[in-house]
């Protein structure tokens, strides 16, 4: 007569451990493709273009590294604040701040009206669905691997 034995281990730390690298990963991953469509849909720059060698706001697009929030890991895209100087001006501005009033509308003192010419919004929005879609990949493959 032969006995089995049987030993079952729990895995759930480790489990738990690649897991949270695979996210990690995984932000890391789609935070780089709504970066990547950010800086597509800056070609257009704002209005006519006129700040577009001023400011260097396309260039100037960032990503951080990933941190872990209260809910997860989480990453910052977009335009850093940075004093620049613009050409032919003698007072620095903030560039981020000068995008996100562009974003969120001003009064032009150039144009003589209200302007709000919106970028990041609507690509954020089109690159939605493309960053799920990295983020999955990517936990996928790394909750995958042996």
């Amino acid at each position: 007569m032969f006995r089995v034995a049987t030993t079952l281990t729990d895995n759930s730390a480790l489990t738990l451990r690649r897991y949270d690298d695979a996210a990690r990963a995984g932000v890391v991953v789609s935070s780089q493709h709504l970066l990547n469509e950010l800086r597509k849909a800056y070609q257009d720059y704002y209005t006519t273009g006129d700040f577009r060698s001023t400011l260097q706001i396309r260039q100037a697009l960032r990503r951080s590294n990933p941190e872990r929030g209260v809910d997860g890991w989480y990453a910052l895209v977009g335009v850093p604040t940075k004093n620049v100087t613009p050409k032919g001006q003698k007072k620095s501005v903030d560039r981020g701040l000068v995008a996100l009033g562009w974003e969120l509308g001003h009064n032009n003192l150039f144009l003589g009206k209200r302007v709000r010419v919106q970028i990041v919004a609507p690509a954020a929005a089109e690159a939605a669905e493309g960053m799920r879609k990295a983020w999955a990949r990517t936990v996928k493959r790394m909750m995958e691997a042996p």
